[in-house]
């Protein structure tokens, strides 16, 4: 058994070493950029914590028993908020790992021994879907040993109680994935998995965010800062895994042996129960639900997809024949696949608390009142909707071509130009993208309470930003395509990916910049009632709308250009 486990994962570690290697720049520049940002969001985190323990310790109003019930109550609510992230992620990875990766065929037609398979996979799954909530937890455990003055032999019951509190939450995951896929296809398992899951993310983090735990940063007092952190928190629940881990790690920072083994003994119970569990299940089911997970158990799908094209085409009547072909066929096969249409419901959520974010903004602050602080946040909107646009543009707009995988042949063959095709390709996107980004641009505004003319100012420029960048992020897809692909996200990373990213940060930075010669105009005009030149201000908007369009119209040409020329 341990030989067929080493054989198989060895396998996986050379796949990845020849991934890696040899060495090439950009993935040396993307593994540099990866690890800035992991590492600034890791310094992030432990000094938030160190400023809330450090807090808790040098308030004189707390006792000891009082300031470790708050730091329980804490980690109860982070070990929530992490058994949520496992279960969820865990449930997606073993979908991808155990019974979609692309190697099973062959690794289930070997000698090896199925039971061996499932236990590598399961093991390469929980590997890949918990790594995210270690780099959570390893900087709030740094940041209470040097609060406590624990030591850094706290890390070591520490660190191996977050292990078991990881082993019990993905082994929960994957009990639900094995026992869902003995009854569904995998296609249909993934919608409903994705579904649940992202609904369960999106009411986790807004309920986090209505909290409003930013409180914690500017406390006015000790009552004021212990009312926070209550508000903030959850009672703990005695029979809930993370309350045992809170309990095992505060105890073992305390030295507290029979509090820590309070907490450890149960989730080592039942991390170990959990586990044998899935083991137990998946000698039985899993041979049979993985020949399944590929099988539709549902007829008559051809009839249900040519009266759906028939939906299409009338809903598109007013397009050309050819264009409403394309449409008809992008729209198709975009909510087919489950990992495009759901990433509508992550951008939905995030709209969401974007909102949520503006109408938690102190409006009736004295900082709020005057009017530049009021244009300095609706700039600031502007920009961080650009940012949005950016991030659309590269998941859906930039992958556009490359979406037509192995079938390209059949769209070059079509009786449509390829100039056609591509800015067919940039209206699918341009014209549903604009009319979200202007309703959250009008709400948004209507929540700052901004000026009138501001507001349509903003209307405009957002109007031209998404003109803009759809044009680069499709002429770049078109220049750059990416045919053979296991996951949409491998098209981003790649060098024309990086090219969309880096030009579309520089373009929103320079067009914030030139938005702000007029704004600053008008708000000086609104304080002080002085009648500036305002030829500033029609030069800084004109270069604005020429360089948009020039940014949409050279990439198109480009892709354009590239596109001719493509050898398939």
């Amino acid at each position: 058994m341990m030989k067929e486990l080493s054989l198989i994962l060895s396998a996986q570690f050379k796949r990845l070493k020849n991934i890696a290697l040899p060495l090439k720049r950009p993935f040396i520049i993307k593994a540099f950029l990866l690890f800035v940002f992991v590492m600034s969001f890791e310094i992030g985190l432990y000094f938030f914590f160190n400023k809330v323990f450090g807090y808790l310790l040098s308030e004189e109003a707390f006792n000891e028993f009082f300031v470790l019930s708050l730091v329980e109550r804490l980690m109860g609510m982070v070990f929530l908020m992490a058994f949520s992230m496992l279960i969820f992620s865990n449930i997606l990875s073993t979908l991808s790992v155990v019974y979609l990766s692309r190697d099973l065929p062959l690794l289930i037609s070997s000698p090896l021994r199925i039971n061996s398979i499932f236990k590598a996979k399961y093991l390469i799954s929980s590997v890949t879907s918990s790594y995210t909530v270690v780099f959570i937890m390893i900087p709030i455990f740094l940041s209470y040993a040097h609060c406590f003055r624990t030591g850094m032999a706290f890390l070591i019951p520490a660190v191996f109680t977050l292990l078991l509190f990881i082993a019990f939450s993905c082994g929960l995951g994957a009990l639900i994935t094995i026992i869902l896929m003995r009854f569904f296809p995998a296609k249909r398992a993934q919608q409903v998995v994705t579904v649940l899951g992202l609904f369960m993310i999106i009411v986790l983090v807004s309920a986090v965010r209505m909290m409003r735990p930013e409180r914690l940063l500017s406390p006015s007092g000790g009552a004021d800062f212990a009312a926070v952190v209550k508000s903030i928190t959850v009672e703990s629940v005695g029979y809930f895994p993370g309350t045992w881990a809170s309990r095992a790690i505060l105890g073992a920072g305390q030295a507290e042996f029979d509090s820590f083994m309070k907490g450890f003994i149960p989730l080592l119970a039942s991390s170990i129960l959990i586990t044998s569990l899935v083991f137990w299940i998946s000698r039985h089911i899993y041979y049979r639900s993985w020949t399944l997970s590929g099988i539709s158990r549902r007829g008559g799908k051809t009839e249900r997809s040519y009266r759906r094209i028939l939906l299409l085409e009338k809903l598109y009547g007013f397009f050309p024949p050819k264009v409403k072909a394309l449409f008809a066929k992008d729209t198709l096969l975009f909510f087919r696949e489950t990992t495009q249409w759901s990433q509508l419901l992550i951008l939905g959520g995030l709209v969401f608390i974007y909102l949520l974010n503006i109408k938690s903004l102190p409006l009736d602050s004295i900082m709020l009142k005057n009017l530049p602080a009021r244009g300095l946040i609706a700039y600031l909107n502007i920009a961080f909707m650009g940012f949005i646009i950016a991030t659309v543009v590269a998941r859906f707009g930039y992958p556009a071509v490359s979406f037509e995988g192995q079938s390209i042949w059949v769209v070059r063959s079509l009786p449509i130009n390829y100039r056609g095709y591509l800015w067919t390709k940039f209206m699918m996107f341009f014209f549903p993208l604009l009319f979200m980004v202007l309703a959250l641009m009008f709400v948004s505004n209507r929540l700052l309470e901004i000026p009138s003319l501001v507001g349509w100012v903003s209307l405009g420029s957002i109007t031209m930003i998404t003109f803009a960048l759809t044009g680069l992020g499709v002429g770049l897809g078109a220049a750059y395509p990416r045919f053979k692909y296991e996951n949409a996200v491998q098209i981003i990373t790649g060098a024309g990916g990086l090219i969309f990213m880096v030009i579309s940060l520089v373009y929103i930075g320079i067009a914030i910049i030139l938005l702000a010669v007029p704004g600053y105009q008008y708000f000086s005009y609104l304080v002080t009632g002085n009648i500036y030149l305002f030829w500033p201000s029609y030069l800084s908007l004109g270069v604005f709308i020429i360089l948009s369009v020039l940014l949409a119209l050279i990439p198109m040409e480009f892709g354009l250009k590239k596109w001719k020329k493509l050898q398939l």
